[in-house]
């Protein structure tokens, strides 16, 4: 990356555009999707579906355990990326309920296993809830193990990245544990270099994502003093071939996914809204 080109990130770090006016697209029928701690949303395999949840109507203030877990299980959408139609889950029927009762629900989307039409719900003790979509009756099972086809990066805790790593071709650094670089492994070419704007302030880094080929990185960052950080933008980064500047998403986003190696989906809110939704940002060849 060109040193002008290092310069214009870092200057506007704090103040990049919103992600709208970076090219994402609003996905119809997402506006008030919640984000459930740091797992709005998750995408099937092949990335034709994803599933996620709504705001439940009834709000998070039933005191009622049970209760506030059927209805968030209500509350997700299984909606399809090709022809837009939403499908609810099918109605939590005795086996969901006792495993509510006995075991509690976390809070968090599905993931789906490796078949795309089961999603594993994970309970607040070891134990699992699976959903067969396709099915009306008998669609939920409690499973004591983790089922065959269940990747347990879905479930991987989103923690901020702390310390130098190594992500595909991509070395990711925190010179002096403040700022944001980013090389490529085995190369002195530096794709990506943001100091911090002022004196105590830092960049953290939320998530960094791998695209499905191994070429590209997409990093979720915000800069901050101490544990208050600003609106957190993205941005996405190539190791070739082809075009190798940075491509800026926008402020506002939160999550990111790889739909495929072209297209992300991120969860996001443009400036000046008091809702999140989903957005997907196509990234060309």
């Amino acid at each position: 990356m060109s040193l002008a080109c290092a310069a214009l990130l870092a200057a506007c770090a704090s103040e990049e555009p919103d992600v709208v006016e970076r090219g994402a697209v609003e996905i119809p029928g997402t506006l008030g999707a919640d984000y459930l701690g740091s797992r709005p949303f998750s995408l099937a395999p092949g990335g034709a579906r994803l599933v996620y949840a709504v705001t439940p109507v009834s709000g998070t203030d039933d005191p009622d355990p049970e209760r506030l877990d059927l209805e968030l299980l209500r509350s997700f959408r299984i909606l399809d990326l090709e022809t837009g139609t939403r499908d609810a889950l099918p109605p939590a029927g005795k086996t969901a309920r006792e495993a509510l009762v006995k075991y509690g629900l976390l809070h968090e989307a599905p993931c789906w296993l490796a078949d795309g039409e089961s999603l594993l719900f994970r309970t607040a003790f070891p134990a699992f809830l699976r959903v067969d979509t396709g099915r009306e009756e008998d669609a939920w099972q409690l499973l004591r193990e983790r089922p065959p086809g269940y990747d347990p990066e879905c479930h991987a805790p989103r923690e901020p990245l702390v310390a130098s790593r190594v992500i595909g071709p991509f070395r990711v650094e925190r010179p002096n544990g403040t700022g944001l670089r980013v090389t490529l492994s085995g190369a002195s070419r530096t794709l990506l270099d943001l100091p911090p704007g002022g004196l105590g302030d830092q960049i953290t880094v939320a998530e960094a994502r791998l695209a499905p080929d191994g070429t590209r990185l997409a990093l979720v960052y915000a800069e901050g003093t101490g544990s208050f950080t600003g609106p957190s933008s993205g941005v996405v980064l190539s190791a070739g071939p082809g075009p190798m500047e940075p491509v800026r998403l926008g402020r506002g986003v939160l999550t990111l996914r790889w739909r495929d190696e072209r297209q992300l989906i991120g969860y996001a809110r443009p400036s000046g809204r008091r809702e999140y939704a989903l957005f997907a940002w196509d990234l060309g060849r």
